[in-house]
C-alpha cells in the first residue's frame, strides 16, 4: 500500500485523508494496518501518541496509558520487526505491541 504523510495527515491510496492532532513523526506499515508515531511538541502533553489505523483508514487503536518514568512521556519512534511493532518512549522504555489490538505483549528497558 502506498500512502504520504504532509504534516499533521497521511494520505491513503485510496485518496482518503486522515488528520491527527499533532504533525506524524512516522509510520510503518504491518500486517493490515498502518501504525502511526506523532511528533508531541515539547510544551504539549500527549504519553499516546501511537496509534493504527486500517488501509482503508478507520482508527483501530491508540497505544495504552503506561507508567512511565518521566511524567507524560511519549513515544518518539516506531519500528516493525517480527510481526510486531517496536515502540521506543522518551524515558527509554521499548513497548513490544500487537499491530492488530496495540496490546503491549512485552516491555524493556532499551536505553
Amino acid at each position: 500500500m502506498n500512502y504520504v504523510l504532509k504534516g499533521r495527515k497521511i494520505e491513503l491510496e485510496s485518496g482518503r485523508e486522515l488528520s491527527f492532532k499533532f504533525k506524524i513523526h512516522e509510520a510503518v506499515e504491518i500486517g493490515e494496518v498502518i501504525v502511526v508515531c506523532l511528533e508531541v511538541p515539547r510544551n504539549r502533553k500527549l504519553a499516546e501518541n501511537v496509534y493504527a489505523i486500517t488501509l482503508d483508514g478507520k482508527l483501530v487503536w491508540q497505544v495504552p496509558k503506561t507508567p512511565h518514568a518521566t511524567k507524560d512521556a511519549y513515544y518518539v519512534g516506531i519500528e516493525k520487526a517480527a510481526g510486531l511493532v517496536r515502540a521506543f518512549n522518551y524515558d527509554g522504555m521499548v513497548h513490544e505491541l500487537d499491530p492488530k489490538t496495540g496490546r503491549i505483549l512485552k516491555q524493556y528497558f532499551g536505553k
